[in-house]
């Protein structure tokens, strides 16, 4: 049969100290030391705009340690604020010259379909060819007749016929 372990008490070594009560001193720790110093992280600055500076923070010198979120400085907005208002006036013409473009091209449509439908209307008219094609040299719009003429839909009558046609 095994043999149970040996409980051993520990003692607790006790020294024996002198207390003296700290008085409170200002004072300015200082180090001394030679050899090069070099810090263990450098961060280089470089603004990602051009400007003037018009704020700096007063500690921002090489070797000083600012908190993270520190305004470093300041450059001035009023170039980026004109340049902003410009584009966004051209941003407003530029909308303006859509819209009227788009009113413009609706305009052009309506006029056209009415062209095709004054087109059909004079092609399936029981009236006499020459008498058509002569109302609508003289009564279709210039931009109209270009349309016309493409389609083979106008004839040029001469002056005689033409005040011969008028007179019936």
């Amino acid at each position: 049969m095994a043999s149970r372990p040996v409980r051993v008490e520990q003692i607790e070594r006790s020294h024996a100290v002198r207390v003296v009560a700290a008085q409170k001193v200002d004072l300015t720790p200082v180090a001394e030391g030679y050899g090069v110093v070099q810090p263990e992280r450098v961060w280089a600055a470089v603004a990602q705009v051009a400007g003037r500076m018009i704020e700096t923070h007063p500690r921002l010198r090489n070797g000083e340690i600012l908190p993270a979120g520190t305004r470093l400085f300041r450059i001035d907005p009023v170039d980026y604020e004109r340049s902003l208002a410009q584009a966004q006036a051209q941003l407003a013409e530029h909308d303006v010259g859509a819209a009227n473009a788009r009113s413009s091209l609706a305009l052009q449509r309506r006029d056209f379909d009415l062209a095709k439908r004054e087109m059909e209307r004079i092609r399936t008219c029981p009236v006499a060819v020459l008498r058509s094609r002569f109302w609508i040299r003289s009564t279709v719009p210039a931009c109209w007749q270009s349309r016309f003429t493409t389609l083979g839909m106008s004839a040029c009558a001469p002056s005689r016929l033409a005040e011969v046609l008028s007179r019936s």
